[in-house]
């Protein structure tokens, strides 16, 4: 039985999907920096985080980016020797 190969291309999305990305990446990072600019407080949940977004954002998002500013401890362990990385809001 001969086999047949098709080349989908599935991840090329429209202008539409791209200006939504783009535009929820900016209300990302204006949550971010502001999570930042109030010192990384802790314990903070995707309904108390809502003064410190500028936009409307879905939660799951805001839980997402509450979790890379706010809750990652800026140590990570790279096979046995440890790095600083430092946490940058542009």
């Amino acid at each position: 039985m001969q086999t047949t190969t098709l080349r989908l291309i599935l991840h090329q999305p429209t202008k539409a999907k791209q200006a939504v990305y783009r535009e929820l990446a900016v209300r990302v990072t204006g949550l971010a920096n502001n999570l930042v600019a109030a010192g990384r407080p802790k314990k903070l949940t995707s309904k108390t985080a809502k003064p410190y977004c500028p936009d409307q954002i879905p939660s799951a998002v805001i839980n997402q980016a509450l979790r890379e500013v706010c809750h990652r401890d800026c140590t990570r362990v790279s096979g046995q020797r440890k790095q600083k990385h430092e946490l940058l809001c542009a």
